[in-house]
């Protein structure tokens, strides 16, 4: 059918780039960030149509990041690592672990998950990270490459990580 408006919504910050979760959290909880008022959860099966749930949590995870449904949560991720976040987090980043993966600090870049690993590729510096998710608590950094390009997210496809690196193509890794 034709597409129609499911709900709107307005938040303090800029909404323009990659910002919704990969995924939904308990079949029903979508998550978007903006700039400014951070991290919010949508009930996309409220009785009434979308909602916004009420649930914000306030932290900045920068334009160059974003998030992914993982084991009920949201993986956000910023500052060189991620948080794990329930719609129900009300602390401040500073009082929650941060997972880091490696020395580096700036973003990471946008996530994808498969069988437990993490996959992201940071556009502006060329960074790609991987991580074993099995224990989210305790990430380990596998690996960690640059790119010459510009890598959008990572897609694993039948085991192989393929990444559109801007004008170097389209990379195959058969790891």
């Amino acid at each position: 059918g034709d597409p129609r408006l499911a709900m709107e919504d307005q938040n303090m910050g800029l909404l323009y780039g990659d910002q919704l979760m990969r995924g939904v959290i308990d079949g029903r909880f979508a998550c978007a960030f903006w700039h400014v008022s951070g991290l919010h959860w949508y009930d996309l099966k409220a009785e009434d149509g979308p909602v916004y749930s009420g649930d914000n949590f306030p932290g900045r995870i920068g334009s160059g990041n974003g998030l992914i449904a993982y084991a009920g949560r949201t993986l956000a991720v910023t500052r060189g690592g991620y948080f794990l976040l329930p719609r129900s987090e009300r602390r401040t980043m500073a009082e929650l672990p941060l997972r880091r993966l490696g020395e580096r600090r700036a973003n990471l870049g946008k996530p994808v998950i498969a069988d437990n690993r993490l996959y992201l590729a940071d556009r502006q510096s060329g960074m790609v990270t991987i991580a074993d998710i099995s224990d989210p608590a305790n990430p380990k950094l596998t690996e960690q490459f640059e790119l010459p390009g510009n890598p959008a997210r990572p897609v694993v496809h039948n085991g192989k990580l393929v990444i559109a690196d801007g004008y170097h193509g389209l990379l195959v890794f058969d790891r």
